[in-house]
């Protein structure tokens, strides 16, 4: 799996993921107004054979034929906030992964990164409360690295060997049931890997 998070020139946020278990790349944007994932599924335009083609139409769309300003890769997405104001994204930038049976691997997560973008249309609404604003920070600040592992073909989250798919996990187990919310919500749960905590 690759993903990247594009911030475009006029400062929005534009996520491309190519995932192991499919064959295609996703172009998902975020809504300027409500924060929230937008993808409709229509090869040509969010849905594309490479990931190439994904950022060439990136580049047509979002930065009018223009190179990308700034853009982080990763190898997974591990979830999302978004507040009435900005947008955050978080990023494994760095895993290790180690094999299981049956052909599957854990990838534990070694390195972080937040990639955050203002809603452009967020002038005049209230800023975060200083209480919200607080725990955004101390979520920001929580260490993930190191600590937190995924794998992205098997569900890790039942005793093993488990019969259910990756997206069929046990949500008591799942780290970032919350971040993994706007995913859900937009119909991409599998663009956001199923996190567990204990390493």
């Amino acid at each position: 799996t690759r993903v990247s998070v594009a911030t475009t020139p006029s400062g929005e946020l534009v996520l491309v993921a190519t995932l192991a278990t499919k064959k295609q790349t996703q172009l998902i944007s975020v809504d300027a107004s409500s924060g929230e994932l937008v993808h409709r599924g229509i090869v040509g335009h969010d849905v594309f054979a490479s990931e190439a083609e994904a950022m060439e139409a990136l580049r047509a769309r979002f930065c009018g034929g223009k190179s990308i300003p700034a853009i982080v890769h990763g190898h997974a997405f591990l979830g999302m906030v978004h507040t009435s104001t900005q947008v955050q994204v978080l990023v494994a930038s760095e895993v290790r992964r180690d094999p299981l049976p049956g052909g599957h691997s854990m990838c534990t997560v070694g390195r972080t990164q937040w990639v955050s973008a203002p809603l452009p249309s967020a002038a005049g609404r209230p800023p975060l409360s200083k209480t919200d604003g607080e725990g955004l920070e101390r979520l920001k600040d929580f260490t993930v690295s190191g600590f937190h592992f995924y794998s992205e073909t098997y569900d890790l989250t039942r005793p093993y060997p488990s019969p259910r798919p990756v997206l069929g996990y046990d949500p008591n187990y799942c780290w970032n049931e919350w971040l993994a919310s706007p995913f859900e919500k937009a119909g991409l749960r599998a663009c956001c890997v199923v996190l567990l905590q204990g390493l």
